[in-house]
């Protein structure tokens, strides 16, 4: 009988060798912490197999850069990181976690008439694609950076909405509390071994110490 629910799943981590859940993510970096939120927040139970060498959360994830940034590329990720932007400040409202996020900004200078010319395309793409971005002039640049000393024929662009998270590792410790805090399951010390099929479909994972019945499976293993 499939267990419904986190509770049931949890209980079957305590007592048998065979847990069923709806969706088994493997790794706990920033993206398999968000697919477990996720996927809470829809009403799932999810299992999270750990393949991380120490605690949830523990390698690359938690040793990015912060910075969230508003221009971008193209009108796609444009878009994503305006978005992902929003999720990070707004954390604690559909999260139920509080997240230390500053929004201060951030500026793009150019110095050579190659990067000048660049950031004018942006200036344009990215105010057409949504975005909030300024062209400021190097004496306001001097006033809002005190370190900041210009050279002249700088082009300069202010990037209000721009956001960082001051210790990255903050992040994943917020997605786990969150994902918990909404009925995810972590195994920590027990990596996944294998994926297993019936009739060619997905049917769950394999880990050293158990086995997961689940139809869905998310490799979010770096």
């Amino acid at each position: 009988m499939r267990a419904h629910g986190a509770a049931a799943a949890a209980a079957a981590l305590g007592h048998t060798d065979l847990v069923d859940a709806d969706v088994v993510v493997i790794g706990a970096g920033a993206f398999g912490l968000s697919t477990a939120l996720h996927c809470g927040l829809a009403g799932r139970s999810v299992v999270v197999v750990m393949v991380e060498r120490h605690t949830a959360g523990s390698q690359a994830s938690g040793r990015t850069a912060g910075l969230f940034k508003s221009v971008q590329a193209d009108e796609l990720r444009t878009r994503l990181a305006r978005r992902s932007i929003e999720k990070a400040v707004t954390f604690a409202d559909w999260a139920g976690v509080p997240l230390a996020v500053a929004r201060p900004g951030s500026f793009l200078i150019a110095r050579t008439p190659g990067h000048r010319e660049l950031l004018r395309r942006e200036l344009a793409q990215s105010r057409g694609w949504g975005a909030d971005v300024r062209e400021v002039s190097p004496a306001q640049l001097a006033g809002q950076v005190s370190y900041y000393r210009p050279g002249g024929g700088e082009f300069a662009l202010w990037c209000p909405e721009d956001a960082y998270i001051e210790e990255p590792i903050s992040l994943l410790e917020a997605y786990l509390a969150a994902a918990r805090m909404h009925g995810a399951v972590l195994l920590e010390n027990e990596p996944a071994v294998g994926i297993f099929l019936t009739d060619g479909r997905t049917a769950g994972v394999e880990t050293a110490q158990r086995s997961i019945a689940a139809p869905v499976v998310v490799d979010a293993a770096g």
